[in-house]
């Protein structure tokens, strides 16, 4: 048996497989990032508990959360750095692949099927426009999939979650002196919404869960502010094909972002009649990561 190598690499769970010729994923097995000093000693780990020998990979697609540059990505939430030829060395192949885990993600949603996507917003369907993937989870990133033609597509990460745009109602709330989307729009951006709201610490999961007025101001500020900032994102990317959403928050606040969306993209606007056509998705896929790392055209 010969295969793919696979992993996708977070600031919280590195996700590693193993693909099989016929494209079946096997092998999943999860870990905390924060577990290992370094991808070697994952995959090394990976090996030992997967019963995967060296000359079973014949390949290898890694996905980093953090943006590439120069065949390497150091991860933005976590102090691994990804680096191509260090990892066709790990693997003992010649071919392989290192791209932002966004654009991995990207490559899966023209596989993903209707049955696995929740509506969030039902608007306008527009197969030919570039489409928004953005994973909400320990971070915020985002990457456009443009259609090519003959039915191809290109999948380019971006840093968007770090650029500067906030609403003015948490930009005048910002702690720090420095800042970007992601200081708020993320599972410990959460956690800082709610505790200037109530004066009080909460892990970002039981804010999410939490029944407290507080708490669902938090979610409702949360919610708003992320709907405003994906509506600006599409807007800026041209990605008026739809936008998906991927990660543990879009998961958990799937009800706040919903309720979000129809008023903030059905409110006033320059661009009102585009933008409230905008159509959102929660997929619910289990590892659109993996999925797109197993579909990445490799050589």
């Amino acid at each position: 048996m010969t295969g793919r190598l696979v992993a996708d690499v977070g600031g919280t769970q590195a996700r590693f497989a193993i693909v099989l010729p016929n494209g079946q994923i096997t092998r999943r097995i999860n870990y905390r990032t924060q577990d290992f000093p370094s991808f070697s000693a994952a995959l090394s780990r990976y090996r030992a508990e997967s019963a995967v020998a060296r000359g079973v990979i014949s390949e290898a697609a890694v996905a980093g959360a953090g943006p590439l540059q120069d065949g390497a990505i150091k991860l933005t939430n976590a102090p691994w750095v990804l680096k191509l030829d260090v990892l066709k060395r790990l693997m003992g192949v010649q071919r392989a692949a290192i791209l932002n885990d966004l654009a991995a993600a990207a490559h899966a949603l023209p596989l993903i099927g209707p049955d696995q996507r929740r509506t969030l917003h039902p608007g306008a369907h527009y197969p030919g426009d570039a489409q928004l993937i953005v994973g909400l989870g320990t971070g915020l990133g985002m990457a456009i999939l443009q259609p090519l033609p003959g039915g191809r597509y290109l999948a380019r990460g971006t840093e968007l979650g770090h650029s500067g745009c906030l609403p003015l109602a948490l930009a005048r709330r910002a702690e720090a002196e420095t800042w970007s989307l992601e200081y708020w729009i993320c599972g410990k951006g959460l956690a800082r919404i709610y505790r200037q709201l109530a004066g009080e610490e909460l892990p970002p999961e039981e804010v999410a869960a939490a029944d407290s007025l507080q708490a669902r101001r938090a979610r409702q500020l949360f919610a708003e502010a992320t709907a405003a900032v994906l509506r600006d994102a599409a807007l800026t990317a041209g990605a008026f094909g739809g936008i998906s959403l991927i990660g543990s928050v879009s998961h958990a606040l799937a009800d706040d972002l919903a309720a979000a969306m129809e008023q903030v993209l059905a409110g006033p606007h320059p661009m009102r009649d585009l933008v409230r056509e905008l159509s959102v998705a929660l997929i619910l896929h289990r590892d659109p990561g993996l999925m797109g790392l197993a579909a990445l055209p490799l050589g």
